[in-house]
């Protein structure tokens, strides 16, 4: 051993000649349990407080899942109670949907119902039409055999064939001699006839100095009436000719003198004009005609008529200002129904 190695252990074992000196390691030691004792304490303690945070967190978790159970119980009665809801509801929905197809079949069987009457309405409706268009017809057809067979008929002339012709008056052989026009009702009922003249081609007379006077006034006759808003009428008269019967009108004058001087002469002269005729039941025409006079012809048939034309009524103007019209001669017809109408208003 050296010298060295020996001085370190007696600093170590201290000695007291030949006996070891154990004071300071047994201090050594017991310093050392101290100290181990301390630190197991500490480490008790901090176990200690490890075990209790543990023992917290345990706790915590433990209330937490207790909790999350019992929120999820709750979920699952409340998923349930849903569930059984929707189950329900479900079944309501069937039993809806079922009631939906059942009454879908009933409303489909009363549309085809519907249908069907509807059907039968229209097919009726069409025989109903077609009955009232026959209805209609027939009505016509009979207006317009009555019209015929019973209704007025107005020609120019009369039946030995005399159309118009001037009229000496005996009783007054100075006065102005008129040219009379006949006309002829065949019918079986009274006419209303009104004339007017619209033009005479007597030029070649004026320079013989012969003068022919026109009585007409250039007016289509016979237009028609109208009702007015305070309930009057308006209507055109004409001469009326009974049934079966001849009037005479009065076309035009001549002087007498002129009269004499016309029958010696060769000449020739027209007379253009308009006459119209209606009755009760609805009749209403008008004629556009024309006379031609030949002085080198028996005195009887001088006057002859060379056209009578059928043309258009005077239009009936549209209801307008409280103002009506309608055809004429059925003033009377107009005024019951208005008199019918006003009794019905003031009921």
């Amino acid at each position: 051993m050296s010298q060295n190695e020996d001085d370190e252990r007696k600093e170590k074992f201290p000695q007291k000649g030949d006996a070891l000196l154990i004071k300071g390691p047994i201090e050594e030691i017991q310093r050392e349990q101290r100290e181990a004792k301390k630190r197991d304490e500490e480490y008790k303690s901090r176990q200690v407080r490890y075990n209790k945070i543990v023992a917290w967190f345990t706790g915590g978790l433990l209330l937490t899942s207790i909790m999350v159970v019992v929120i999820y119980h709750e979920m699952a009665e409340t998923m349930s109670r849903q569930l059984d809801e929707m189950q329900r509801s479900s079944v309501q929905t069937s039993q809806l949907i079922v009631n939906a197809a059942h009454q879908a079949s009933e409303t489909h069987d009363l549309a085809v119902a519907a249908r069907k009457q509807a059907n039968q309405a229209s097919i009726q409706a069409q025989a109903a039409q077609v009955s009232a268009d026959a209805a209609k017809s027939a009505a016509d057809t009979a207006k317009s055999a009555l019209t015929t067979s019973q209704g007025a008929y107005v020609t120019i002339g009369r039946k030995d064939g005399v159309v118009a012709e001037f009229v000496v008056s005996k009783d007054h052989p100075d006065d102005n001699v008129p040219l009379v026009v006949y006309f002829q009702n065949t019918g079986h009922i009274p006419a209303e006839v009104a004339w007017d003249t619209t033009d005479r081609k007597d030029g070649k007379l004026a320079p013989l100095g012969i003068h022919l006077f026109s009585t007409g006034t250039g007016r289509t006759p016979l237009p028609p009436g109208m009702l007015g808003k305070n309930g009057e009428f308006y209507e055109a008269v004409g001469e009326v000719i009974a049934g079966e019967s001849v009037g005479r009108n009065e076309l035009a004058y001549i002087s007498r003198s002129d009269l004499e001087e016309l029958s010696k002469r060769i000449v020739g002269f027209y007379i253009d004009g308009y006459y119209a005729y209606c009755d009760q039941l609805g009749t209403w025409s008008t004629h556009q005609f024309t006379l031609n006079y030949h002085s080198d012809i028996p005195i009887d048939l001088r006057f002859v008529l060379i056209s009578d034309v059928e043309i258009a009524n005077t239009p009936i103007p549209k209801s307008t200002g409280g103002k009506s019209f309608f055809p004429p001669c059925t003033s009377t017809v107009v005024m019951s129904q208005t008199q019918q109408y006003a009794n019905r208003k003031a009921n």
